[in-house]
Parts: structure tokens; C-alpha cells; sequence
């Protein structure tokens, strides 16, 4: 990573979300900085449709007050590898993620970068609200337990995920420690870096709101049904980075029961929140 000269980088990956990648960055320019310097980092995964010349006017109509946009197109290798680009090349102290087709509260990152300078934390989260279109369909709230340990297990065992990784500030000295992304996983990768950042943070602080917004889709049954499977393939490889022995065997069984079941909630469309 370059040296910091900037509070936040905001990093969004992209791959062939044009339709909303325009939500996206207007979330983050319309929110809530004080003094805070932030950079937006929009790493292209090599989209095939509109998203580099929505990009491009994006940019093209900036004003100067606006948050600066950096823009870089990729080859295809997955979601992983577009992070760890923006990973080596972020400016700012603290980095969080924002997936293409999410948004952010207006005052997530002032609430976030405020915990972590009051506490001297190097990992700030909160909660998360699911969305389809204007409309929020659930609330999520962060663990109760502050416990790291039990935070990782809130992750492998919940059948819900408890929280999202891109609700996390991650300070930069933390990144430092845990590393790039793991780009064998296609699938997964989120929940994995959550697990490294949470095991070796030397402090951990949560926010009692939802800080990020997740975008729920309406999808075609096979198209639900070719994503749990692919989600499954690359849930054991996460879940044996992570685990041994007899609890291996426990949370890969229930992980296991887990997805069957939601592969149910998919085909009848109950799965939503």
C-alpha cells in the first residue's frame, strides 16, 4: 500500500454492473465526511458492458467538490484479485469495501472513522439493511458478543450472516498484518477476509447500527440455484482455512444443512432478508 495521504479509501470492485454501479458512488459522494479526506477506488473487474463509459461520465461531470474518483480497468480474475489491486495502490489510513450493486448510509463512514479515532481501534463494523430497488426488506444487527473468537464462530455457525464484511473500517496497519484477499476463492471471500481481520485485530469496535446496505435481487429459479451451488463449492475450501480436527467436521455438516436449506428458501422465494 502507497503512504497514506488521505483518512478513507472507499474501494468498489465491479464486474458488469453498470445498472447500478451509478447508485453506488452517488451514495458515497452524497455522504456524511466533516473533515474527513476519502478517496473512491473503482477497480473494474473487465466488464463486458456499460461500466467504463459510465465511469468515464461520471467523472467527466465531477465537480470539484465532489469525492475524486480513481477508475482502473482489469482482466477478468475474479472479485479477490480487483480488491487486492486497489488493496496495494489505496492511499487511505483506513480502507473499507463497497460492493457495485450496494450502497452506504449517509453517515457510515463519519460514524465508523469517529469510533476508530476515539477508541484507537483497528477494526470498526456495525450492522447491515437489505434492500431491493427503495425498498429495505430486513435489519441485521451486529453480534452482541465482542469476543472475537465468538465473532468467528458467529460467522461459520449463524445461518443468517450475523454481519457483512463490508460493514468493516479496517485501519491500515491491519491490513499490513492480515493481507490480500485469497484469490482462489470466487465465492466466500468476504466471510474468509472477515475471519483474518477479526483473528488478528488487536482491537475491535461495533457500531450498534446498520452501516452498509445490501442489495437483494429477484432471480430466475436456475440462476438462484447455479450461485448456491457455486457458494457451496467454495464454502468447504473457506471453511477448512478456518477450522480442524472435530470442529471441521461440525461446521462443515452443519454448513452443509445450512446451504440445503437455503437452496429451499431460493427455489420458493422465501429467502429475502
Amino acid at each position: 500500500m502507497k503512504e497514506q495521504s488521505t483518512h478513507i479509501t472507499v474501494i468498489i470492485p465491479t464486474y458488469n454492473m453498470a445498472a447500478y454501479l451509478p447508485e453506488a458512488i452517488d451514495s458515497v459522494q452524497k455522504s456524511s465526511f466533516g473533515d474527513l479526506d476519502v478517496e473512491l477506488f473503482v477497480v473494474d473487474d473487465g466488464s463486458t458492458d456499460e461500466t467504463p463509459a459510465v465511469v468515464e461520465e461520471l467523472m467527466r461531470n465531477q465537480t470539484g467538490e465532489g469525492v475524486p474518483i480513481r477508475y482502473t480497468h482489469e482482466e477478468n480474475l475474479g472479485k479477490s484479485a480487483a480488491v487486492n489491486r486497489a488493496l496495494n495502490e489505496a492511499k487511505g489510513q483506513y480502507i473499507t469495501i463497497l460492493d457495485a450493486d450496494d450502497k452506504l448510509p449517509k453517515d457510515s463512514l463519519q460514524l465508523r472513522h469517529q469510533r476508530a479515532q476515539e477508541t484507537g481501534a483497528e477494526l470498526v463494523f456495525g450492522g447491515f439493511s437489505t434492500f431491493n430497488g427503495n425498498r429495505v426488506l430486513g435489519h441485521r444487527s451486529p453480534p452482541s458478543v465482542e469476543n472475537k473468537r465468538s465473532m468467528v464462530d458467529e460467522l461459520l455457525f449463524n445461518i443468517k450472516s450475523p454481519f457483512h464484511q463490508n460493514s468493516m473500517l479496517i485501519s491500515r496497519a491491519l491490513i499490513k498484518k492480515v493481507g490480500s484477499y485469497d484469490e482462489r476463492l470466487l465465492r466466500g471471500q468476504d466471510k474468509d477476509y472477515a475471519i483474518r481481520l477479526l483473528t488478528e485485530a488487536d482491537s475491535v469496535e461495533i457500531i450498534n447500527k446498520a452501516v452498509y446496505l445490501y442489495r437483494r435481487y429477484e432471480r430466475g429459479y436456475l440462476s438462484r440455484l447455479k450461485n448456491r451451488l457455486l457458494t457451496i463449492r467454495y464454502k468447504w475450501l473457506m471453511i477448512s482455512k478456518h477450522t480442524k480436527g472435530i470442529k471441521r467436521i461440525l461446521v462443515l455438516f452443519w454448513g452443509f444443512i445450512v446451504e440445503v436449506g437455503k437452496m429451499g428458501y431460493e427455489f420458493f422465494s422465501m429467502y429475502k432478508k
